[in-house]
C-alpha cells in the first residue's frame, strides 16, 4: 500500500499535465481540495473510530481509495478528475487513524516510543521506494501505472478483509453485539452449585498451568469455588455502544483484575453457547498466585487488559488500585516484570 502510495503521489502531476491535460491551477486545486479532504475525514473519524474495529476502518478505506483510484486512471475530464481525487483524501482519514490505533492498542506504553518511531521510519523508506518507481512513467504509460497501483491498494483492502485479526472479527463483533443487546431479556446464569474434585481435575485439563496443585490445593479449591452453568454472561451497559475486545476459549481467565485489585470491572463477557463457569473467591485466587505457572497466565492476562484499557483511555479507571496488593503478588508469583509493566 505505502509503496502504491508513494507512486501515486508523484504520478498525480504527470497524469494531470499528460492524461488530463489539465494547467497548473488545476494541478494546485487538485492537491489542496485532497488535503482539505483528509482533514475532514480525520475530523469525522474522531468521532466515529471507535464504531468498527481497525481493520474494518483499513478495509473500507483500502477498497475507498483504490476504486476511486481505478476510475482516476480512466478520467478525461478535469473536473469529474478533482472530485474522484478528493473524495479518495476524505477515504485515507480511516486507514490512517487506524494505522496507529493497532498500534497503539497492541503495544505495551513502554514499548510504543520504539515501536512508532520504528513504523515512522520503515513507512518512509518503503513510501520513497514508490516514488522512486513512479520514474517507470517515462516508459510506461502512466494511466496503466496509475490503474496498476490502484488495483495493488483493492487487493489491499481484499486482504486485509480475510486476515485474522483485521476482518474477520466483523462476524464476532457482530455476535457479540446482539447477544449484549439482547441480554437483559436472556436467561442469564444458573445458580451456583459448590464445586467438587472433579469439576477442578476438568479445569485442569483445559489450565495446565494448574498442573502444579497439590492434592490439599485442590481440595482447598474445590471447597471454595463454585460451579455456574451459563447461557449468556455479562450484562448490557445501558449506552448503546459496543466493542467486541477479544475472544476466549476453554480454559480461558477473565475478572482476574476485580479480583486481584478490587478495582471495578474493565468489560462485559457474553458466552456465544452454553458455557461452565468454575467461580474462584478472589482470596482463593490470590492463594493460587502462588503458583509461579499459575501466576504466570494470570498475570500476563491481567497486564495484556490493562495495557489495552489504558489505551482506550479508560486509564482513570485504575487510579483505586493498590499498588502494595500488586507488589505482594508480584513477590508470591515471581512475575517481576510482568508486574513492571502494570505500574
Amino acid at each position: 500500500v505505502l509503496v502504491s502510495f508513494g507512486m501515486e503521489n508523484v504520478l498525480l502531476l504527470p497524469f494531470a499535465v499528460r492524461a488530463l491535460h489539465a494547467d497548473t491551477s488545476q494541478y494546485g486545486l487538485q492537491e489542496g481540495l485532497t488535503s482539505v479532504g483528509f482533514v475532514i475525514g480525520s475530523l469525522v473519524m474522531a468521532r466515529v473510530a471507535d464504531r468498527l474495529r481497525e481493520g474494518q476502518w483499513l478495509v473500507l478505506s483500502y477498497l475507498g481509495m483504490g476504486l476511486l483510484a481505478f476510475l482516476y486512471s480512466l478520467q478525461s475530464a478535469v473536473g469529474v478528475a478533482i472530485g474522484l481525487i478528493a473524495v479518495s483524501g476524505f477515504l485515507n482519514a480511516p486507514s490512517f487513524v487506524a494505522g496507529r490505533l493497532i498500534n497503539q492498542r497492541n503495544t505495551p506504553r513502554e514499548m510504543r516510543g520504539r515501536v512508532f518511531s520504528t513504523s515512522y521510519v520503515v513507512r518512509d523508506v518503503v513510501y520513497l521506494v514508490g516514488m522512486g518507481l513512479a520514474g517507470l512513467a517515462d516508459v510506461i504509460d502512466v494511466r496503466l501505472l496509475f490503474g496498476a497501483s490502484a488495483l495493488v491498494v483493492i487487493g489491499a483492502g481484499l486482504l486485509a478483509s480475510v486476515l485474522p485479526g483485521l476482518g474477520l472479527p466483523a462476524a464476532e463483533w457482530r455476535r457479540a453485539v446482539s447477544l449484549l443487546r439482547g441480554a437483559a431479556a436472556a436467561p442469564g446464569m444458573a445458580a451456583a452449585r459448590a464445586a467438587t474434585l472433579a469439576d477442578v481435575e476438568l479445569l485442569g485439563s483445559y489450565v495446565p498451568a494448574l498442573s502444579g496443585l497439590t492434592p490439599r490445593d485442590r481440595e482447598r479449591l474445590a471447597s471454595h469455588a463454585r460451579v455456574r452453568e451459563a447461557q449468556l454472561a455479562g450484562r448490557t451497559s445501558g449506552e448503546g455502544e459496543y466493542r467486541s475486545l477479544s475472544s476466549m476459549e476453554r480454559g480461558d481467565v477473565f475478572g482476574e483484575i476485580g479480583a486481584l485489585t478490587g478495582s471495578t470491572r474493565t468489560a462485559d463477557v457474553v458466552a456465544e453457547e452454553p458455557t461452565t463457569l468454575l467461580e474462584v473467591p478472589a482470596a482463593t485466587l490470590k492463594g493460587l498466585m502462588a503458583i509461579p505457572e499459575f501466576g504466570q497466565l494470570v498475570l500476563s492476562k491481567m497486564t495484556e487488559r490493562l495495557s489495552r484499557t489504558a489505551s482506550l483511555a479508560d486509564l482513570p479507571r485504575f487510579g483505586g488500585i493498590d499498588h502494595r496488593e500488586l507488589r505482594q503478588l508480584r513477590a508470591e508469583a515471581g512475575g517481576e516484570e510482568m508486574l513492571a509493566e502494570i505500574l
